[in-house]
C-alpha cells in the first residue's frame, strides 16, 4: 500500500472516524471553523473525551511525526525489507504513525481495516509482515484464543494503555514478540519502548527512553517532555459549542507536562499511574490503579476477563468521592458476594459503595472506557 499522506506537502489534514455520529461530526465542524490556520498539520482527536464530555483535538506537524518516526525506526532497527501491518485506525496516532515510519524507512504497509484474529494472522503470513502495533485488548484476544505468533514477526509495539505483566508473559509464551511502550498523542506516539534485546527474556521489560525526547519531572512528580515531536497545541470543543485553542508554549524548546506519575532512571521510564487516578477519600490518598488491581485479582480467580470490569469514581460532598464497581459481565449475578470478596482486601475508605451491571461498557476506538458516557449511563 502507498503512503496515505504526502509527508512533504504543506497540506493540512483532519483525521476523521467514518463511524462517528452526526452529533460528533457537528463537533468536528465547530473545531474546523475555529481552528488556527496551520500549514503542514495533522489534526487528531485525543482518545475519548474529558470528564465533562468535551472533545479535544491535537495539532501535530508532519515534521513532528517524522521526528518521532525516525527515532522509532532506529529503536526497532528498521530496514527497507521490513513490512508493517497497520491494524489500528489511521485516525489515531498509533495507526497514522506507522505511515510516517514506513515513509522514512521505505517500507511496504499492509492494512487491516477491522480487528479480526483470523484475518490478522492471514495477512501476516501472506505478506511476511515483520512489524506491527497493537493495543492490550488485541493482545488479550490472541492469548484467549491460544494463537501462536507467525514466524515472520520480529517486533510488536504495544501501546494505547498499560499492558499487564501477566498478559505480557502469557503472550510471550505463545511466541508473540511484544515491546510494551509508553506514549501519547501529543508526542506523535512513543516516548519510551522496550528494547529488541528484551525479547531474549520472558521477564517484563523496562521501557527505554527514545532519543527524540528529553524527560524530567515536575514538582508533583509528573512527567515533562521536551521534543521536536511535540504538538503545536490543542483545540477543545465544549458541550456548549464554545471552542478554545491552547498553543504549546515553545520557549527555547517545546515542553509538555503530562498528568502521569513516572520514575526516570538511567535512560529508562517506569509508569506509575495517572495523577487523575489518585483521589482523596475521607482525607486519605487513594490509588485507583491499586484498587483496580484488587478487582482484577478476584475476578481473574473466578475465570472472568478483568477487561469487563471498571472502577468508577463519583464526587461526593461528604467523602470526597464514592467508588462504584461496574461490569458488563452478567455472570456476576451467580456470585452475589463478590463485592464483599473485593472489599475485604481494601481499606475501609477504599471500599466500593455499589455494584452496577450494564449491557456494554462504553469504549473509545482503542477500547478505553469512556468515563463521562458511563457516568451518564448510570445517572451520575
Amino acid at each position: 500500500m502507498k503512503n496515505s499522506l504526502d509527508w512533504e506537502s504543506q497540506e493540512t489534514h483532519w483525521m476523521l472516524n467514518p463511524l462517528w455520529t452526526s452529533q460528533e461530526n457537528k463537533f468536528v465542524e465547530k473545531a474546523k471553523i475555529s481552528a488556527p490556520k496551520l500549514k503542514s498539520t495533522i489534526w487528531i482527536r485525543s482518545s475519548g473525551t474529558t470528564g465533562r464530555g468535551e472533545v479535544r483535538w491535537v495539532a501535530l506537524s508532519k515534521n513532528a511525526f517524522l521526528v518521532s518516526a525516525q527515532a522509532v525506526n532506529k529503536h526497532l532497527q528498521v530496514t527497507p525489507g521490513d513490512v508493517w501491518l497497520r491494524c489500528l485506525p489511521e485516525f489515531h496516532v498509533g495507526g497514522l504513525s506507522i505511515h510516517a515510519r514506513a515513509f522514512l524507512g521505505q517500507n511496504e504497509i499492509v492494512v487491516s481495516e477491522s480487528w479480526d484474529i483470523l484475518s490478522f494472522i492471514d495477512l501476516i503470513e501472506k505478506n511476511h509482515v515483520t512489524l506491527t502495533s497493537l493495543v492490550p485488548t488485541q493482545v488479550y484476544d490472541l492469548v484467549q484464543n491460544n494463537i501462536y505468533a507467525p514466524q515472520s514477526l520480529r517486533a510488536i509495539v504495544v501501546g494505547g494503555d498499560a499492558l499487564s505483566e501477566s498478559l505480557y508473559q502469557q503472550a510471550r509464551s505463545l511466541g508473540w514478540p511484544l515491546l510494551p511502550s509508553y506514549g501519547l498523542t501529543e508526542c506523535c506516539s512513543q516516548v519510551a519502548t522496550a528494547s529488541l534485546e528484551s525479547l531474549n527474556s520472558n521477564n517484563y521489560p523496562r521501557l527505554q527512553i527514545l532519543n527524540h525526547v528529553h524527560l524530567s519531572l515536575s514538582s508533583k512528580g509528573c512527567l515533562q517532555i521536551e521534543s521536536d515531536a511535540l504538538c503545536e497545541g490543542s483545540l477543545t470543543v465544549k458541550v456548549s459549542g464554545e471552542v478554545f485553542w491552547k498553543p504549546l508554549d515553545k520557549g527555547f524548546k517545546k515542553k509538555f507536562e503530562t498528568g502521569d506519575l513516572v520514575q526516570i532512571q538511567n535512560g529508562y521510564l517506569t509508569f506509575l499511574e495517572r495523577e487523575t487516578e489518585t483521589l482523596k477519600i475521607l482525607g486519605e490518598l487513594v490509588s485507583l490503579k491499586k484498587i483496580k488491581q484488587s478487582v482484577d485479582k478476584v475476578v481473574e480467580s473466578l475465570g472472568w476477563p478483568s477487561k469487563e470490569f471498571t472502577v468508577l469514581s463519583v464526587p461526593d460532598e461528604r467523602r470526597g468521592y464514592t467508588l462504584h464497581l461496574v461490569t458488563e459481565n452478567s455472570n456476576i449475578f451467580k456470585t452475589p458476594n463478590i463485592l464483599c470478596s473485593i472489599n475485604k482486601d481494601l481499606e475501609k475508605y477504599e471500599r466500593f459503595s455499589s455494584l452496577y451491571v450494564v449491557d456494554c461498557l462504553p469504549r473509545t476506538d482503542l477500547r478505553k472506557i469512556k468515563t463521562s458516557d458511563l457516568q451518564k449511563l448510570l445517572g451520575f
